[in-house]
């Protein structure tokens, strides 16, 4: 199943694809990053899903993160204190302190309700078979998802019934955003979401 061409069709978005430049993260991480995330970040860039969904970016930007800057705030709170690492039990974040097999937690995206999502590294286990660890309320119980990070947004964007993380409404469809873009009014809202938007 292409995933990423799930969340193409869903959001009917159109854009020329770009090439963000993961090398230098993945040489500073010392691992190559899932192929499917790669082309879902080269395939839409920066912006925002349906209002809330946020991928990292290889550099900060108007509408997302950096990854390495997050790994390296992620690393320095779980391994200041006690409390710091007990966000991350059981997995730890990835990195120096991770696990004695390697694996630990790499953020990859999030969204506005809090939500963090994860992979779950495993140096043993190729890149694209790694879980996606994802919570609520930034703080909240871990779930664990067998798929890769683009089946996971898909789901998130388009699957009602994928509790608790679905921002699905339908009969609404999903949509993006590009940096610099908003929606100011509940018109507009109703607009991006309107079924017949793509007819």
């Amino acid at each position: 199943m292409d995933w990423v061409e799930l969340i193409v069709g869903a959001t009917g978005w159109r854009h020329t694809a770009e090439e963000p430049g993961w090398e230098q993260v993945e040489a500073e991480l010392g691992l190559g990053l899932p192929a499917d995330f790669k082309e879902l970040d080269r395939r839409f860039g920066a912006g925002v899903f349906s209002g809330g969904v946020s991928l990292l970016r290889p550099v900060a930007g108007d509408s997302g993160s950096a990854m390495l800057s997050m790994w390296a705030a992620q690393r320095q709170v779980a391994g200041g204190s006690e409390i710091g690492a007990r966000m991350f039990e059981p997995y730890g974040i990835y990195g120096p302190a991770a696990g004695a097999d390697g694996s630990g937690l790499l953020q990859w995206g999030y969204d506005l309700g809090e939500g963090e999502y994860y992979w779950l590294v495993e140096r043993a286990v190729p890149a694209e078979r790694w879980s996606v660890i994802a919570r609520r309320d930034g703080g909240g119980a871990w779930y664990r998802f067998d798929m890769r990070a683009s089946e996971f947004v898909y789901r998130v964007l388009a699957d009602p019934e994928f509790e608790p993380f679905t921002i699905a409404d339908p009969p609404r469809v999903a949509f993006f955003l590009p940096p610099g873009e908003m929606i100011t009014s509940a018109e507009e809202w109703a607009a991006m979401t309107d079924p017949s938007r793509r007819s």
